[in-house]
């Protein structure tokens, strides 16, 4: 079925694609692996202060408390529980079929085009295009996505830097665990005590939920470096809270890794977030490492919008089988 949906709509794309490519190309910001987000009709002056913005910005973030590490695809970690998140998200076996899908991928292909031909703002990208793919991802299995874009990080679990001033630090979406059908995990984790912090979001609803998946958005005005410091941030408060809610217990071992996105106008791209170091029983690093590659992805036509959900399916089946898992495991011991 989803074969022949694809041939049938071959003839239209072959014109239809490079139309789109152009039309997304022409108000597309690119960025890669460092200061990939600077417009090409700037000048040398200008390409050479926003760098040094770069830097510094990445600088003060490696100095933060717990230091924010970037590092490129080309650095080989140390964790095997990074080498088998990466090679899982590369080559996993799909679990994710598209029968029975076509039309809401159709209506995301066109919500993208009608983003970017509009130059629409960040929170069209957002619900449009950002949140309907999530969704589309996490399928049948027992996960949901939230807006947490006004819901600002507990102090507690804030990374402490000196550039706290240069942009905010929160996100736009998450994927999560909802209390059902979770609700025996939630009950061992104790989510009925008061004040008990299941995730370090200052808010009713998703302070009581173990979040997995981070992902910052921005329009096609949007800048990568910014993108990512956003992000970084954000997942470092996360794995800082992941260690203290279990630290008592394990206070050597650092949490599982866990994955976070940034996307840029209608370009996807995925990062891995761990932690190699604790020491008295404090996180002292948080490693971004992206990011990949070979997962990047966007939609410009329905079989790479194939690739991206099959993609971003692998990251849900990852917080399924084995992040949500392990946490919760962990947090049993500090009831």
């Amino acid at each position: 079925m989803a074969g022949e949906w694809f041939r049938r709509n071959n003839r239209e794309e072959a014109g239809q694609e490079r139309i789109e490519d152009e039309s997304i190309g022409a108000f597309r910001t690119e960025f890669g692996e460092s200061d990939e987000s600077l417009p090409l009709s700037m000048s040398d002056s200008g390409i050479r202060r926003r760098t040094q913005i770069v830097t510094d910005l990445r600088d003060r973030l490696a100095e933060a408390t717990p230091s924010i590490i970037f590092e490129n695809q080309s650095m080989l970690p140390d964790d095997q529980n990074v080498h088998y998140l990466l090679h899982f998200l590369k080559h996993g076996e799909p679990a994710w079929i598209s029968d029975g899908s076509e039309h809401k991928m159709s209506r995301i292909i066109s919500a993208c085009y009608r983003c970017a031909r509009e130059e629409r703002s960040k929170g069209s990208w957002v619900m449009d295009y950002v949140r309907p793919i999530l969704d589309l991802a996490i399928n049948d299995l027992p996960l949901e996505s939230w807006s947490v874009q006004a819901e600002p990080m507990r102090d507690r679990y804030r990374p402490q830097h000196s550039a706290r001033g240069m942009f905010n630090s929160n996100l736009d979406l998450v994927v999560g665990v909802p209390k059902e059908p979770w609700g025996e995990s939630y009950r061992l984790a104790g989510i009925d005590i008061r004040d008990r912090e299941l995730s370090h979001i200052e808010n009713v609803h998703t302070g009581k939920r173990l979040l997995g998946l981070g992902v910052k958005v921005k329009g096609l005005d949007g800048t990568g470096a910014e993108t990512q410091a956003q992000l970084g941030v954000w997942m470092a408060g996360l794995m800082s809270w992941a260690h203290e809610s279990y630290r008592h217990v394990c206070p050597d071992m650092p949490p599982p890794p866990v994955v976070g996105c940034t996307v840029v106008g209608p370009v996807w791209k995925f990062y891995i977030i761990y932690s190699v170091s604790c020491a008295v029983g404090r996180l002292t690093e948080v490693h971004i490492r992206g990011p990949i590659r070979e997962l990047e992805g966007r939609v410009t036509n329905r079989q790479r919008m194939l690739e991206l959900v099959i993609t971003l399916n692998r990251v849900m089946q990852y917080i399924r089988w084995s992040y949500a898992p392990q946490m919760f495991n962990r947090l049993y011991f500090h009831v």
